[in-house]
Order: C-alpha cells, then sequence, then structure tokens
C-alpha cells in the first residue's frame, strides 16, 4: 500500500518511498392492541419498538471498537490455518512491528507458513480511538528479484511493480480501535488469492501467493481515519475505503477522509 495523491483530473499518481501509501450496514398490531389489556398493549408496544429499530437502525447505529484481546501466541496463528494440525503448521515466524519514520517497536506479527497458504496473527498498539484500520498483506514471490530492500528485507515499494517479482497484495483483516489505541488482526491467504487487491487499485496486476514457503511476506498497518458513517464497511475491507487525501507514511490521520499507512512488519523467508 503506497502513498497516492489525486490530481485535478482524477489521476492517480504515487510518490516513491517504502510503503509510502501502500499500501480506507410496520400498523396491525398496534389497532388490535387497542383491545387487549394494558400488560399486553405494552408488550406489543416493545415489540414494534423493536422491529422498527431492527429494520432502520442498521446504517445509523453507533460503532463500537473491536476488542483487541492479549496476544495469545503461536498456538492461535496455528489455529488459523484451519484444517492443519499444529504439528503440521510448518515454518514459523515473528516479527516486531515497526511504525514509519521513527521505527519504534509498536506490536508483533506471527506467520505461520504452510504448503498451500500463510496465516498470520498481528497485534499492535499506538494506533487512535475510534479510528478504522485495515491490515494488508504485501506478498514478494520471487524476493531475489528485488532490488528495493532496506533494513533487512530483500524487497521494497518499487518491487511491487517489478514484472519479475510476481507480487501480490490482498486484504487481510479490518479493525476499530479501541480506547487503549491496540488492534488485533488475523487472516489466512492461500495460495493465488488476490482479495481486494491494492495493486488493482493502482491498475497493477496482482500475481496472488505462489510460493508461501518462498515469498518474502510483509504485513502493513492502514489507517482509514475516523469513522464515517455509512461507509464503515468499506473503510475496514478497501484500500481507499474513505480515502480523499492520501497522507504520507507515518502520518497519522486526524479528520475524515485522510488516510495513510503507519506501521509494518517483515517476515523473510
Amino acid at each position: 500500500m503506497y502513498m497516492q495523491t489525486v490530481d485535478s483530473n482524477g489521476t492517480r499518481t504515487g510518490p516513491p518511498g517504502l510503503f509510502g501509501a501502500f499500501f480506507s450496514l410496520l400498523g396491525r398490531g398496534k389497532r388490535r392492541a387497542m383491545n387487549c389489556s394494558p400488560l399486553l398493549k405494552s408488550a406489543l408496544a416493545f415489540a414494534l419498538i423493536g422491529a422498527f429499530v431492527l429494520t432502520t437502525g442498521c446504517d445509523d447505529a453507533p460503532v463500537t471498537p473491536d476488542s483487541a484481546t492479549p496476544d495469545a501466541g503461536e498456538e492461535a496463528v496455528t489455529q488459523s490455518l484451519g484444517a492443519v494440525a499444529p504439528d503440521q503448521a510448518g515454518d514459523r515466524s515473528t516479527a516486531p512491528v515497526l511504525r514509519y519514520g521513527s521505527m519504534e517497536v509498536v506490536g508483533t506479527s506471527r506467520l505461520v507458513r504452510t504448503g498451500d497458504a500463510v496465516a498470520t496473527r498481528t497485534n499492535t498498539t499506538g494506533l487512535v480511538d475510534g479510528h478504522v484500520t485495515t491490515l494488508w498483506w504485501v506478498v514478494f514471490n520471487n524476493p531475489e528479484e528485488c532490488s528495493h530492500g532496506t533494513g533487512g528485507a530483500k524487497c521494497g515499494e518499487p518491487d511491487l511493480f517489478v514484472e519479475a517479482v510476481q507480487a501480490s497484495c490482498p486484504y487481510a483483516d479490518g479493525s476499530i480501535v479501541g480506547g487503549n489505541g491496540h488492534a488485533r488482526f488475523q487472516d489466512r491467504l492461500t495460495v493465488g488469492e488476490t482479495r481486494n487487491s491494492c495493486l488493482e487499485f493502482f491498475g497493477a496486476e496482482d500475481y496472488g501467493l505462489q510460493d508461501p514457503e518462498e515469498a518474502e511476506v510483509h504485513v502493513v498497518v492502514r489507517s482509514h481515519g475516523p469513522i464515517i458513517p455509512g461507509m464503515v464497511p468499506e473503510m475496514r475491507s478497501t484500500y481507499a475505503g474513505g480515502c480523499e487525501d492520501f497522507l504520507d507514511a507515518g502520518t497519522v490521520p486526524e479528520e475524515k477522509g485522510e488516510c495513510a499507512d503507519l506501521q509494518f512488519a517483515v517476515h523473510k523467508p
């Protein structure tokens, strides 16, 4: 997920920089109640009110933050692989979640690799209460073809658009930050999946996960800013959901419509 701007003609442009913008849900009863006992009238009234709330209150109902539970450890990541037994879970790795810019450690990302999938549980802190956040997979299928890695990683932003690298950038998970600034993300990505790819947003081809055991896998935490009523599902599941202004990586959104990549972790093969 890389940062971009939109000019007056509506053209998207993406400035360079590691993960710059990398990588934004009734009257017949009332008439009958007039002839009922007071107790039954009250019951019918509450039933009608409940039905009205259920059928009309979805879009404008208050959205509560997700609960960020304590880190459950590597066993929880193994369980997220579904039918794969713990002793068959394959290679595991743990990487620090880093804040763009300061490179401060703000969380932990765990990854499990098998022959046909990767799974992560990424727990992080230092986010803004009430903001919508998403997690994105950044997969470099052929890291030996990369030439823009930094900080021990072989691959960087420009490598996403190198055909020989065969990169992929699908959606992983979404969350609303709680009052403690914590967020928890979990996902399982199988070979070939390209759901809601951020590369498709930029008009580039997404090659999907090809070799889970050999790919260099990054995860990126993206903020979509404060909740925009009626847009929460889109904000929680798409790269540009709720985004009008694409801020530099590491810049915390303050206003509705502002989005930026805030944190990342790197899992080397």
